[in-house]
């Protein structure tokens, strides 16, 4: 729009003026942006070419191909254009001459009078220079100032110089080159025509941005309306926002009944926090008194561990001692047996002959009480005297009875002892005879397991990989004959591993474990796929290896700063890093043992004591040790967590062998030290065999006296029963004949008894002999057996010794650990404990911060269910309305927005009412200002014409968007006036009738009046006359000539073939001629 502006104005003030005068009055003034000099360097043809200018008409001629048409495109190249608006070549580089690197172009234009720019900072001339590169183009702009400084390379810097001097490189008319004339001058088209002069006009420009701001404009008033509608709807909202903020404004009593529960509640927690506060205080008090129980029962431990050993020493002592006197006394027990059964043989006999004895006095016994009886009832009629004589010896035979089954229960409970004396040994035998076949079996089934490894490691033909499993082998080939989609799975890991000291091959075994069977694969398809074929191989109730999963990187770790420090000092020792003694083949593998078993932390100690002394105190403690482990089994960690465990160690390692003949040997002589054990246990199950059978014999023999015993017992209750019931004894009828048989009976009954008494004093001294035996044997046997107790099970003893040292070791190490984890409770209770009462009384300090401290007269409970009644109270109503806080910052947030979009409507409203005046006034000034440069355009066309007695007009329609010449030579009568529509395309015939050069001279006469219609300080024109005659070409000539006189304070630059005749460059002062080098056809390149 600027570079129209005078026009504007001058069409504003008086559109119904003359042409000439506004061009007489404003053309004088000199101008910023004439371009005084241009300077080309390896620019198109061109090696180096300067050209100066003087301010008013400049004439550049030369022939074909002299580069005439380069100045042109040099001085468009240097105000920034592309190449596409030169017409002359697809890109910029295409201008830099052939076989050289770059091209630079400079113009140089005047920074004086109308349109200067920072001329304070310029001075009179601003020196435009752009660099070109070759081989791609690119380059660079410097704007130079009148001293030669560079002042900028931006070409924004470029654009403002543009705009302040009103230099349209772009305008076709402008800077008119060839082909512009070929397509919008030369053609008869008179929509190109109309384009030209819009080009010209710039109202191309002005009605693309007015319907840009039309589009503008429509959207606005869309959204406006939009807006209305979200307004209305804000309106509604709003109303409804504000009907609940009155509801809650009227329930200010129920939030301050709310709010002072919950400062009672608030009041109440404090009040459980500090409950809690003394619950953990008592909690650390009774943690701390569990502390001290617990180091006591340590102490404890620790007296009863130095009280065993020191009973295991003095037992060992008297071991040998007792076997000695249980070898004496089961020689003394067996004479003393043999006499026992010599005498129970002759017992035998006697009790044969009493128990026959015994019946024959039942016999004669029953007989004579029968007589008696007779002979009592005979005599009853004469006394009571033998009544009472019978009655005597009755008493007295029943005094007899008692005394003699006091006798027997006295035998009864000495045999019943001895009977519980030999089945307690009994049992005890069988239990260790029951303990030795339970060994027994379990050494079989050691000797057939080793049995069968040695026959799988003898058929493995040497495979070092048979000593984890005779199927390893095969599942090694089924892996390397398998494809796997990462690295192929390696394993057992064990077999990755030698010892530098085979010596603690046992000791490192026992700490990987079941990790020396494990495989790595790299990824989880890798994994399931092992896995199945591990499945297929591997034998029944065998123990599954376990898969790794792991990236390999084929790496070691770096574990220097992780490592564990092993000094000279204590190498010396025989104390080594675990990692160090280890000989790892495959760095993963190596990596695997890092991650899982931290190898690189653990120490190798020989002897339990050096293990003790330098882990005890963590100032011995080597720096990163975390554990250690001795020949023994035994595992230690270091100071201040010390602690110990108890270990097993085998006396061989089965995995971590050098090769399978060592498997072999061990294996060998493992089996060896079974059959060895398995002989003595078996001896020992013989002696222990021949005991029980001993024992079951003597144990038949007491309780087959026992039994007889019972049974003489009872014999003896029958008979004092009898005695007891036994009535008066009848008369006899013949007293003298019962008598007599009555002396008989008792004679034979006083031999009976005389030959029991005999028989039963000598039975008595028998059975007193064989007690006193049998005393002597049960003493020897409770000898024997306390000895048995003490030494036959010895080993047995001496192992339960060690279980119990070990037992109370552990027990210890269980305290130990208790007590670390009771100390770490301590620090928790006490962290608790100030946790706890930093809490209460920084949330009392926000209590009190709330409210002055209120007495809590009701639980933390009822309270809540207080608030939570109330809430639901309040609940009720929220929820239709919605928390107080909330609504009240809805109500405030939808008013604040509402009357921001009040704001913002009544705003866009203004603003929108305005920008329609203003597109109404744009349209109406865009009409006018159409209509005056055309009517402008027309006018000067027809006063450039009447200078050689042409008739004619410029008809523009801008709906059609055409342009027609209508021209009319001298001596022709053709109509002028307005053509219907539908016939203006016959008008291009008419100006096609024209000769070439009334043609050229009409199309000077239009260009003309174009100038008249644009400002901008200079006007190029390329080969205007090629194809005038020479009276047109001299007429046209002076319209030129004298339009540039006319024009002094602008810039007139004239490119043509042709020459200027002498008569044209009379009393021309501001004219300039600069004649082009003829071509050198030889060398010529194409322009």
């Amino acid at each position: 729009m600027n570079r129209v502006q005078s026009s504007q104005n001058s069409v504003a003030e008086n559109e119904n003026c003359t042409v000439e005068t506004p061009r007489r009055m404003a053309k004088s003034l000199k101008t910023a942006g004439i371009v005084t000099k241009i300077m080309l360097e390896n620019f198109l043809c061109h090696d180096k070419l300067e050209v100066k200018f003087n301010e008013q008409i400049n004439f550049i001629i030369g022939k074909n191909g002299s580069g005439k048409s380069a100045v042109l495109t040099g001085i468009v190249v240097a105000l920034g254009e592309r190449a596409s608006a030169t017409c002359r070549g697809m890109g910029i580089k295409d201008f830099v001459k052939t076989g050289k690197s770059k091209a630079v172009v400079s113009v140089t234009l005047s920074n004086k009078g109308q349109g200067s720019y920072k001329r304070d900072m310029f001075g009179d001339t601003i020196t435009i220079e752009r660099t070109i590169n070759a081989a791609t183009g690119s380059g660079g702009y410097k704007i130079i100032n009148h001293l030669g400084k560079t002042m900028s390379t931006k070409r924004c810097d470029l654009d403002r110089i543009l705009a302040k001097m009103n230099l349209q490189v772009d305008n076709p008319v402008c800077i008119l080159n060839q082909e512009t004339a070929k397509n919008f001058l030369h053609s008869n088209d008179a929509n190109q025509k109309y384009k030209l002069f819009e080009r010209a006009t710039q109202m191309d420009v002005m009605r693309d941005e007015f319907s840009v701001a039309e589009n503008e404009l429509s959207r606005s008033k869309s959204c406006m309306k939009e807006k209305l509608q979200s307004l209305e709807m804000l309106r509604v909202d709003l109303k409804k926002w504000h009907t609940k903020k009155e509801w809650y404004e009227a329930i200010n009593e129920i939030h301050d009944k709310k709010a002072k529960l919950e400062n009672e509640i608030l009041w109440a927690q404090v009040e459980d926090l500090e409950r809690e506060v003394s619950d953990a205080l008592k909690r650390k008090e009774n943690q701390l008194a569990e502390i001290q129980r617990t180091q006591e029962k340590m102490q404890e431990q620790e007296e009863r561990l130095a009280k065993l050993k020191e009973n295991l020493r003095t037992r060992k002592e008297d071991a040998i001692e007792k076997r000695k006197e249980l070898q004496t006394a089961r020689a003394e027990c067996a004479e003393v047996e043999k006499q026992s059964q010599e005498i129970v043989s002759r017992q035998r006999e006697f009790q044969c002959e009493l128990r026959q004895l015994a019946v024959d006095k039942q016999r004669l016994t029953n007989d004579k009480q029968a007589l008696i009886k007779e002979i009592d009832k005979l005599k009853k009629a004469h006394g009571d005297g033998e009544y009472a004589q019978k009655k005597e010896r009755r008493e007295n035979e029943l005094l007899k009875l008692k005394e003699r089954e006091e006798t027997l229960h006295s035998s009864r409970k000495v045999s019943e002892h001895l009977v519980e004396q030999l089945k307690g040994a009994l049992t005890q035998l069988k239990n260790e005879a029951l303990a030795s076949r339970n060994e027994l079996s379990r050494i079989q089934r050691s000797l057939d397991t080793n049995t069968k490894t040695l026959a799988e490691l003898k058929k493995s033909d040497s495979n070092a990989y048979a000593v984890f499993g005779e199927w390893i082998p095969k599942l090694l080939q089924r892996i390397e004959r398998t494809s796997f989609r990462g690295a192929k799975p390696r394993g057992p890991i064990g077999a990755y591993i030698k010892l530098r000291d085979k010596s603690w091959a046992p000791v490192v075994e026992t700490f990987l474990g079941h990790r020396l069977s494990c495989f790595i694969c790299s990824n989880d398809e890798d994994a399931k796929l092992l896995n199945r074929l591990i499945d297929e191989e591997i034998p029944r109730n065998r123990p599954k290896p376990n898969i790794i999963t792991s990236s390999t990187s084929g790496r070691l770790h770096d574990v220097s700063n992780y490592k564990v420090r092993c000094s000279p000092e204590l190498r010396s020792k025989d104390i080594h890093c675990l990692m160090d003694m280890l000989i790892i083949d495959d760095p993963d593998i190596a990596n695997i043992l890092i991650d899982l078993n931290g190898i690189e932390q653990v120490l190798l100690i020989c002897e339990d004591r050096d293990a003790r002394h330098l882990l005890a105190d963590s100032n011995r403690v080597p720096q990163n040790c975390k554990s250690a482990i001795t020949k023994e089994g035994n595992t230690y960690f270091p100071d201040p967590n010390y602690r110990s465990y108890c270990g097993k160690v085998k006396n061989s390692a089965q995995l971590l062998q050098a090769s399978v003949e060592d498997a072999i040997r061990n294996a060998d002589e493992e089996i060896g030290n079974l059959h060895r054990e398995q002989d003595r246990i078996r001896q020992n199950l013989n002696n222990l065999s021949m005991q029980i059978q001993n024992n079951e014999g003597q144990l038949k023999q007491e309780e087959a006296k026992l039994a007889s015993t019972r049974r003489e017992i009872t014999l003896v209750r029958d008979k004092t029963r009898v005695l007891e019931n036994d009535s008066d004894v009848a008369e006899p009828t013949d007293i003298l004949a019962l008598e007599e048989d009555l002396v008989d009976v008792q004679a034979k009954l006083d031999r009976i008894d005389g030959d029991l008494e005999s028989k039963t004093a000598t039975l008595e001294e028998l059975k007193r002999e064989l007690h006193k035996v049998r005393q002597t044997i049960t003493q020897h046997q409770t000898v024997i057996s306390s000895l048995m107790a003490e030494c036959g099970p010895l080993q047995d003893a001496f192992r339960d010794n060690e279980t119990q040292q070990r037992n109370i070791k552990e027990k210890a190490e269980m305290l130990a650990a208790s007590l670390n984890s009771m100390q770490s409770k301590f620090n928790d209770f006490e962290s608790s404990y100030e946790a706890a009462k930093s809490k209460a009384e920084f949330e009392a300090e926000n209590a009190a911060q709330v409210c002055a401290r209120v007495p809590v007269t009701k639980s933390l409970k009822n309270l809540n269910s207080e608030l939570r009644q109330l809430k639901e109270q309040i609940a009720a109503q929220e929820k239709e309305y919605g928390s107080q806080e909330y609504v009240l910052n809805e109500y405030r947030r939808r008013k604040t927005d509402y009357e921001r979009a009040c704001s913002e409507i009544t705003c866009s409203q203004s603003s929108l009412k305005k920008m329609n005046q203003m597109s109404k006034q744009r349209k109406e000034f865009i009409s006018r200002f159409r209509k005056s440069i055309e009517s402008r355009t027309h006018h000067v066309f027809q006063s450039l014409l009447k200078t050689r007695n042409f008739e004619g007009e410029i008809r523009f329609d801008s709906i059609e968007k055409t342009l027609t010449l209508i021209v009319t030579p001298p001596g022709r009568e053709e109509s002028l006036q307005p053509t219907p529509k539908r016939a203006r395309g016959n008008e291009a015939t008419d100006i096609r009738s024209l000769s070439g050069g009334e043609r050229s001279f009409a199309t000077v006469c239009f260009i003309l009046s174009l100038w008249d219609a644009i400002e901008s300080p200079f006007r190029i024109l390329d080969e205007f006359d090629v194809f005038m005659d020479h009276v047109n070409r001299s007429i046209s000539m002076d319209l030129l000539i004298t339009e540039a006189r006319e024009n002094s304070g602008r810039q007139f630059i004239f490119l043509t073939p042709l020459g200027l005749e002498r008569q044209q460059l009379t009393n021309m002062d501001g004219l300039s001629i600069f004649k082009m080098a003829d071509p050198n056809r030889r060398e010529e390149e194409p322009i």
